[in-house]
């Protein structure tokens, strides 16, 4: 089973949504948000989604990711 998490942000958090593919379609399991707001670049950012993520027992994933034309 091919699990796959999804995130989309703005300036003020991430919203990330985590699924797994069945019978052809994904099904999400959870869907959570990390803030944002006063990250200080790309490494404390991706320390915040890590910290979203920790102890939810999720493994390495395949990534969606969706960016703004802004």
């Amino acid at each position: 089973m091919s699990r796959l998490v999804a995130l989309e942000w703005n300036e003020s958090e991430a919203r990330l949504v985590i699924g797994v593919w069945r019978r052809g379609r994904v099904v999400v399991e959870q869907a959570l948000a990390a803030p944002l707001e006063g990250a200080t670049g790309a490494a404390d950012v991706g320390r915040r989604l890590a910290a979203a993520l920790a102890g939810r027992g999720f493994g390495r994933m395949d990534a969606l990711v969706a960016l703004g034309r802004a």
